[in-house]
C-alpha cells in the first residue's frame, strides 16, 4: 500500500504548495490523482503522496497555464518541504517531552514532604502538613515502653522516675530542599529481663527508605572498669548552615553515667568527639562571632558536681580534664583539651543533702548571654548561671529560682540548715567556679544578683 496518505483537500493543497481550491481545479482539469471514499456523504477525498509525485512529472502537470502549475524545480523542493513537516512534528514531540520532564522534576521537588513524625507500638509514621499519612516504616521488633531516668524529690530524697520515649526530628540533611527524618527509637536489650535498653538513631528518606542507623559500639576504659554498649542516646542536634548537615549525638552509660559525644555526617559516618568522666545531660550548639561552639552540660564524677564543657564544633577530639592516674581518667581515650571546662559548685542545700542528681540539665542563649541551668537538688530547685556568649566563654553572674529559696526555708525548719535564708553565706557570696582553660585550673569568683 502506498504511504504518506493525504486525507483532505487542505492536506493535498498543502503538499502541492497551493490552496485547496487549486487542488480541486487541478483534479478536474489536469487529472491530479485524487481518490474518494465510497459511500461518504460529502464524498471525502484522499490522495497518496507518491502518486502525486509521479503526476507532477507527467505531461499533463507540465502543461502551460497561468495559475502557477508545479514544475520540475518545484518538485525538487518537495523533499525539503516534507522534511520540514517531519521536523515540525519531531520538534513538537521533543517540546512535549521537555515539558513533561520539567513537570515531573517540579512535582518531584515539590512533592509532599514530611512535616510531622509519630510512633505506633512498632513503627514510625510520617505525615505532611495537611495531616495526610505519607508513609509508615515498621521496625523488626516492637518498641520498649520506657527507660527509667531518675530525678530526686527534694523533701523525701526519694528517686522519682520518668520515661524516655521515642523522639524524632525533621531536617534537610543534604541541602537539596527535601526533608529527612532522624529518629531515636528505644528497644528492649536482649531478653528484656535486664533493666537496660538499647537505643538507635535512624535516618529516613522523605519517601520512607531507611538510609542508615547508628547504634554505638564504643568501649571506654576508666581505671579497671570498661563501659560499653548498650548506650543511652539522650539527645541529638543538627547543624543549621546551608548544605550538608552535621549531627551530634549524646551517648551515656545506663548505670554509671560515663558518656561521650559522637559527631556524624549526613551519611551516618560517626566518630567520637568528646568523652566526659560522668553523665552528659544536655548538648547545644550556639553561634558566636568566632564561630559555633558546642556547649555540653552534665555531671563530673571526680568533682562530684555539675559541669560544663565547651568545644569548637570543628574540634576533632577532647576529653574532660581529670587527675592523671585516678580511676576518673579515661585510659582508652586519646588526648585533647576542650576550649573550656567549668565545675559548678554545690550550694549549702546541695552540700547538706548531697543528692546525686546535682547536674546541668539545660542550656539556652539570648543575644547577650548563655543561660546554664544547674539542678542543685532537682530541676525545680535550680541555680542559673549567666555565661558570656563569645569566643571566650566565662561565668558572669548567678541567680536562683524562686523554689530554691522556698526549699531553703523548709530545710531550715527541718533543722538540716543552721542559718536563715537572709543570712545564707552562699546568697551574697556564692562559692567560686573552677575553670580549666589552656591546660590549667583556676578559680573564678562569680557574683550573685544579690551582691551586685
Amino acid at each position: 500500500m502506498p504511504v504518506d496518505r493525504l486525507d483532505s483537500w487542505k492536506e493535498i493543497g498543502t503538499y502541492l504548495g497551493k490552496d485547496s481550491r487549486t487542488a480541486i481545479r487541478w483534479e478536474k482539469q489536469k487529472g491530479l490523482p485524487v481518490h474518494r471514499v465510497p459511500g461518504g456523504r460529502r464524498k471525502a477525498v484522499f490522495a497518496y503522496a507518491n502518486e502525486i509525485d509521479r503526476w507532477l512529472t507527467s505531461e499533463s502537470a507540465r502543461e502551460d497555464g497561468d495559475d502557477g502549475l508545479v514544475t520540475r524545480p518545484a518538485l525538487e523542493q518537495r523533499i525539503p518541504l516534507r522534511l520540514h513537516l517531519w521536523f515540525a512534528m519531531a520538534g513538537g514531540l521533543i517540546t512535549a517531552l521537555i515539558l513533561a520532564t520539567a513537570g515531573f522534576l517540579y512535582l518531584n521537588r515539590h512533592a509532599a514532604q514530611p512535616s510531622i513524625a509519630t510512633f505506633t507500638s512498632d513503627s514510625l509514621q510520617a505525615w505532611d502538613d495537611h495531616h495526610h499519612l505519607l508513609w509508615e516504616y515498621r521496625f523488626p521488633q516492637p518498641f520498649a515502653t520506657t527507660a527509667v531516668v531518675s530525678d530526686v524529690d527534694p523533701q523525701s530524697l526519694d528517686l522519682v522516675t520518668y520515661d524516655i520515649t521515642n523522639r524524632a526530628g525533621i531536617f534537610d540533611l543534604y541541602g537539596d530542599g527535601k526533608q529527612e527524618i532522624l529518629a531515636i527509637t528505644l528497644f528492649n536489650h536482649g531478653d528484656s529481663v535486664v533493666a537496660q535498653k538499647r537505643q538507635v538513631l535512624s535516618c529516613f528518606s522523605p519517601t520512607g527508605k531507611l538510609l542508615w542507623s547508628y547504634e554505638p559500639q564504643t568501649v571506654l576504659a576508666f581505671g579497671d572498669r570498661t563501659y560499653s554498649a548498650p548506650w543511652k542516646l539522650s539527645s541529638f542536634i543538627v547543624s543549621d548552615e546551608p548544605g550538608r548537615k552535621t549531627i551530634w549525638v549524646n551517648a551515656v552509660d545506663y548505670v554509671w553515667g560515663k558518656s561521650f559525644i559522637a559527631r556524624l555526617d549526613a551519611d551516618g559516618h560517626a566518630a567520637v568527639q568528646f568523652v566526659n568522666s560522668g553523665e552528659i545531660a544536655v548538648l547545644e550548639r550556639l553561634h558566636t562571632a568566632a564561630g559555633p561552639l558546642l556547649w555540653i552540660g552534665g555531671f563530673n564524677d571526680e568533682y562530684d558536681t555539675a559541669s560544663v564543657a565547651i568545644l569548637r564544633d570543628t574540634q576533632t577530639y577532647a576529653v574532660s580534664p581529670q587527675t592523671p592516674g585516678t580511676h576518673f581518667a579515661c585510659k582508652s581515650c586519646g588526648t585533647g583539651d576542650p576550649l573550656a571546662y567549668f565545675v559548678l559548685p554545690r550550694y549549702d542545700m546541695g552540700r547538706a543533702l548531697h543528692v546525686p542528681n546535682n547536674k546541668v540539665f539545660a542550656i539556652s542563649s539570648n543575644a547577650d548571654d548563655v543561660i546554664v541551668e544547674h539542678a542543685e537538688i532537682s530541676r525545680a530547685y535550680q541555680v542559673l548561671y549567666d555565661f558570656s556568649n563569645d569566643a571566650n566563654p566565662r561565668p558572669l553572674r548567678v541567680n536562683y529560682a524562686a523554689a530554691f529559696w522556698s526549699n531553703h526555708t523548709e530545710l531550715e525548719r527541718q533543722g538540716k540548715l543552721n542559718h536563715t535564708m537572709a543570712r545564707c553565706p552562699d546568697r551574697l557570696h556564692p562559692p567560686s567556679v573552677r575553670a580549666y582553660q589552656a591546660g590549667q585550673w583556676r578559680e573564678i569568683a562569680v557574683p550573685s544578683v544579690y551582691s551586685q
